[in-house]
């Protein structure tokens, strides 16, 4: 079996994206839809011989690569290792931040985007009151279910309810 090298890959994916450009520009021109169907369709399959090509492309040049110059370099590992340990530190953030925020979450009706309106009792000051009542968690903890838009207000920090 004879391998490609990295010049015949690199040809045939210009010849690809060549093609490519080619059929969409029929495409666009056709005036018939069956035309365009045909002209889509082999553009698509172009596209995905494009892609095709592309991921053969990096995979032959990493290899050359690494065959001259050996596997990976101490930057190469220590850049590894610090976007490992960047994410990570991203992931904590975020889930710290997710735990200690106060979310509310409005009542909706589910047929259609609009409040649901009717007589509730808030959870946090017994009051009735009629309009779209809120949800108030914290991370996955559910602090009210049930709560009226001034406790929401407050408890939340920001004006949600006008």
């Amino acid at each position: 079996m004879i391998l490609p090298t990295y010049d015949n890959i690199s040809n045939a994916y210009d010849k690809a994206n060549k093609m490519y450009d080619f059929y969409a520009g029929k495409a666009r021109r056709a005036r018939k839809f069956e035309y365009f169907e045909k002209y889509a369709e082999l553009r698509a399959n172009e596209y995905a011989k494009c892609q095709r090509l592309l991921y053969l492309r990096i995979r032959k040049h990493s290899s050359i690569h690494s065959e001259k110059f050996g596997q990976r370099t101490d930057f190469e590992k220590q850049s590894a290792i610090w976007v490992a340990e960047t994410k990570t530190l991203q992931k904590a953030k975020r889930q710290r931040d997710f735990e200690s925020k106060i979310r509310v979450v409005l009542w909706f009706m589910q047929a259609r985007f609009c409040a649901d309106y009717g007589e509730f009792n808030c959870d946090n000051c017994s009051r009735v009151f009629e309009h779209s009542p809120a949800t108030i968690m914290r991370g996955k903890e559910k602090l009210y279910n049930c709560v009226c838009g001034y406790c929401a207000n407050g408890i939340s920090g920001e004006y949600i309810y006008n």
